[in-house]
């Protein structure tokens, strides 16, 4: 692929349309990527203010929300259709799950002929893979990249329900949860929200009313706008966006965060959608509800660690880069060229997906997410020693629950360290009402692996490092009953 093919598709994610149309003209393949990302996010924006926009949404919230539970009767792919990619020039559509180990490397086939060699560590896919069959995942899925210069580190994918369920890395349709604050946060802190301004509020951990979006009398907690995203606390957001935002606000900052759009990559990987109800229909409770991560919202662990890595470079985006060689039908290979580095000259052009300021807020209110929020049990031991002792990391949790048949739906999105990005991952765990992890630890055991090994970050002392459960148990697991979550069911 060109660079200025990858020039287009960045673009349209982070809305530059004079550098979009400039692209345009000299790369096709870009006009086209980049095209079906205009149009994508000009549908959805034009029909934010449609008719039947809420009751549409709600019925999205459960029935596309349980995309992943279908695997388990079909194979077939229930992501978002992507579009078409040059089989010589990409995005290629690689065979993600018939890739074999070769020499020190994984390789995978190509559709439409040829292979690709993989960017992959190995020893970082092996123990993804490992942990999701040693607990007997029903569906989960993990992505790992490299901040610095868009490389993918890992990209597993596992069904204990189905083996031949599709590639759920890549699957756009699971709920994004409580992710999403991620972007809320954003648009709050563009709006000007002050993130030390505490916002009073009563209820709304399992679902949100119109009377919960109203000051009152029963308000008698407070929370600022880190607390609030270390505690998930869906009312303060969805209070907080009623408060500052417009539907039109929240949709941009969507799509600058590269909901609806192809992901930047060479692979081919669309991203979910989000549905953004117009604030002034049903008291604003859909648009409240969206806010806060309850609907309308749909994230791929892939796209999910695009997310984390745009945030670890301080909102500039990139283009993630999972093939080191392609090797054609024909026998013909060719080194790819770093994406990041040539997109490097145009970036500054292009845009971030917001200010530094601004994303270093988020960055800070998803630490305390780590250390003292819903994040905390799953980096710390039962003595509250963490597990990467000295590494300030970043990270947001999600949990949404779809019935008939029950499936909660775990997100993590982070990265790590704060001060030196090396790492960024997403990790979700799919689990009916028996459940042994959560995708929490699954990012944690990868974030740890990967510092200590390969970014030469080694613990500190033993004594104060967190130490594994025997017999390498998490402490989470929950033999019997419903894990603990932030948005238990679409209203």
């Amino acid at each position: 692929m060109t660079t200025r093919a990858m020039g287009g598709i960045v673009a349209a994610v982070v809305g530059n349309q004079s550098e979009t149309r400039k692209f345009c003209a000299k790369a096709s393949f870009g006009c086209v990527l980049a095209g079906v990302a205009a149009v994508l996010w000009g549908g959805l924006l034009a029909g934010c203010g449609s008719k039947g926009r809420q009751g549409e949404a709600a019925a999205e919230g459960v029935a596309a929300g349980s995309a992943v539970a279908r695997a388990q009767d079909s194979t077939e792919n229930t992501g978002v259709k992507k579009k078409q990619g040059h089989p010589e020039n990409g995005p290629f559509a690689v065979r993600f799950q018939a890739a074999s180990l070769l020499n020190g490397g994984y390789r995978a086939p190509v559709e439409g002929g040829g292979y690709a060699d993989l960017t992959w560590i190995p020893e970082l896919q092996d123990e993804a893979q490992r942990i999701l069959r040693k607990y007997e995942v029903p569906f989960g899925a993990l992505v790992a990249v490299d901040p610095t210069d868009g490389r993918v580190l890992a990209h597993a994918s596992h069904s204990a329900l189905n083996p031949n369920a599709p590639d759920l890395a890549l699957d756009a349709t699971p709920p994004a949860a409580s992710v999403f604050k991620i972007v809320t946060a954003a648009a709050l802190l563009e709006a000007g929200m002050d993130p030390e301004g505490p916002v009073c509020y009563h209820g709304g951990r399992r679902r949100l009313t119109a009377s919960l979006l109203r000051d009152s009398e029963a308000d008698r907690d407070c929370a600022t706008l880190a607390e609030a995203m270390a505690g998930s606390l869906n009312v303060v957001f969805a209070k907080s966006a009623m408060g500052h935002l417009d539907s039109n606000g929240l949709q941009d900052m969507a799509r600058r965060f590269g909901f609806g759009a192809p992901v930047p990559a060479d692979i081919l990987a669309m991203a979910g959608p989000a549905n953004i109800p117009h604030k002034s229909e049903g008291e604003g409770l859909g648009f409240a509800r969206v806010a806060a991560g309850f609907w309308n919202t749909h994230l791929s662990p892939f796209h999910g660690a695009w997310i984390a890595s745009v945030l670890a470079r301080g909102g500039r985006p990139l283009a993630l880069q999972e093939i080191a060689r392609y090797t054609d039908a024909s026998g013909n290979s060719r080194n790819l060229p770093s994406l990041e580095a040539e997109l490097s000259d145009e970036q500054g052009r292009m845009g971030r997906v917001a200010s530094p300021s601004v994303i270093q807020g988020v960055v800070s209110t998803m630490e305390r997410t780590v250390t003292h929020g819903t994040a905390k049990k799953d980096f710390h031991d039962r003595k509250g020693r963490p597990y990467l002792p000295g590494v300030r990391i970043a990270g947001k949790t999600g949990t949404l629950a779809s019935q008939n048949p029950y499936r909660s739906y775990t997100w993590w999105v982070g990265f790590a360290p704060m001060e030196d990005p090396k790492i960024a991952v997403a990790a979700l765990v799919v689990n009916p009402t028996e459940w042994r992890i959560k995708a929490s630890y699954l990012a944690r055991v990868i974030l740890r692996r990967y510092l200590r090994e390969f970014a030469g970050r080694e613990p500190a002392g033993r004594e104060s490092v967190g130490r594994e459960p025997a017999g390498g148990v998490p402490p989470e697991r929950s033999p019997s009953g419903r894990p603990p979550v932030e948005n238990p069911v679409p209203p």
